[in-house]
């Protein structure tokens, strides 16, 4: 406790508690407990397996679509502001889940909790932390990020037993209730966009604590114009489109490849499990160099995996992909947020987050798809594992062309002088 008799530090913890625990409620349930339920909808409205995957596919475009309107937002308004709305939209969605009598209403309602979960957690986060933090915004953000690992594992578990208990429509509801009880106040408790000792240092920031026009960087027009931008949109894109392609094919390949279904399916979740440890290490390694220099190790070390993934029939390579895997497979979420907050700037942070998200779920989305076409194309997991390959050794190299903005401020004023 001694390291925390500073009351700024202390404040600064508890901030990332209240985020951790916001992350593990909300979107542990929204991204946890999809294969929960699948087959009780399959059942009770006679649906097709596509259309319950429908479900999924349009939590994620709504993710996408929202995330620059949120990002947008947090530019403009305060974060608190923003992440209480999207506790009630999840708490909305997932109460409208458990009414629906309708396809249409159960795609609505995961429509929500995309939006939901975007603005109560995903984009939210980042800002908030990068705010708050400076030299030790990666060990912050990935100690919050824990919750993206921990909180689907506990809220499937969780959720497994309501079902049993009470069945599909009130477990939806009952999940909605720790939103309610705990994620609601803690929000409005801690959750702020920038410190209270930097709004009391400034009269503009007391007028407007939610804008700081004075942080460093650019403003949206000139990030469009920046290379570093476009190379982080495209190290984001390339790592959605294997990853997300990753998640949706792992159990498949794997039993195509010998393993019954239930190994499968246990080998998924411990390598999922390796990702608390992985996150806090990344966060750590993020602090110690620069964000993009740890961006590309995260990547690098994905590739390794997918190449270990490949010979998964021997036991010990399958055991060194989970491990690798596990570790390294979430540090790009959070690790892309650092890499923006150093090489263009606070500025606009929540805009241009917002931006890059929307591109990642482009690549997410194209990513599924191209890897079930090639396998139908060739009836093996060969060359959609290569390309999966190919797109994350592309998404480690690239970061290594972005430069931080403080050099290019440097440099701008330096050939302004000279002018």
């Amino acid at each position: 406790m001694s390291r925390f008799s500073d009351p700024r530090e202390l404040r600064q913890w508890l901030l990332v508690a209240s985020l951790l625990i916001a992350m593990i409620l909300v979107a542990g349930p929204t991204f946890g407990v999809y294969g929960v339920f699948f087959t009780p909808l399959l059942k009770e409205f006679a649906l097709t397996r596509a259309q319950v995957s429908s479900l999924s596919a349009t939590l994620f475009l709504a993710m996408g679509l929202g995330a620059p309107l949120i990002g947008w937002l947090l530019d403009r308004i305060d974060a608190k502001i923003v992440a209480v709305a999207g506790a009630l939209i999840s708490i909305a969605a997932f109460i409208m889940a458990a009414r629906a009598h309708s396809l249409i209403t159960l795609l609505i309602a995961h429509g929500l909790m995309g939006v939901g979960v975007d603005a109560a957690c995903n984009i939210t986060i980042p800002y908030v932390v990068a705010n708050w933090f400076g030299a030790r915004r990666g060990t912050a953000l990935g100690i919050a990020f824990v919750g993206l690992a921990a909180g689907p594992m506990i809220m499937t578990i969780f959720a497994n037993h309501l079902l049993t208990a009470v069945g599909w429509r009130d477990a939806y509801l009952l999940l909605a209730v720790p939103m309610i009880a705990v994620v609601l106040p803690i929000q409005l408790i801690f959750v702020r966009s920038r410190p209270p000792w930097e709004a009391e240092s400034s009269a503009h920031a007391r007028a407007r604590p939610a804008v700081c026009e004075t942080a460093s960087g650019y403003e949206v027009g000139q990030a469009l114009a920046a290379r570093s931008f476009w190379l982080i949109v495209l190290t984001n894109f390339f790592f959605a489109f294997a990853t997300i392609s990753l998640s949706v094919h792992i159990i498949p390949y794997l039993i195509s490849i010998g393993f019954k279904p239930a190994s499968a399916a246990l080998a998924m979740g411990i390598t999922f499990g390796f990702a608390v440890p992985g996150n806090v290490f990344f966060g750590w390694l993020g602090d110690k160099v620069r964000s993009r220099v740890a961006l590309s190790a995260s990547l690098a070390s994905i590739v390794v995996a997918v190449v270990l993934l490949m010979g998964a029939s021997h036991p010990a390579l399958l055991i060194a992909f989970m491990a690798i895997y596990g570790i390294a497979h979430q540090g790009p979420a959070f690790m892309v947020p650092l890499t923006i907050a150093e090489c263009l700037g606070l500025r606009r942070f929540g805009s241009l987050s917002g931006l890059i998200g929307l591109m990642t779920t482009i690549g997410g989305s194209l990513g599924p798809v191209a890897a079930g076409r090639l396998f139908d194309a060739t009836g093996r997991y060969t060359a959609p594992l290569i390309m999966f390959v190919l797109s994350l050794a592309l998404s480690a190299i690239l970061p290594a062309g972005c430069v931080p903005f403080s050099r290019q401020a440097a440099e701008s004023a330096e050939l302004a002088a000279a002018q």
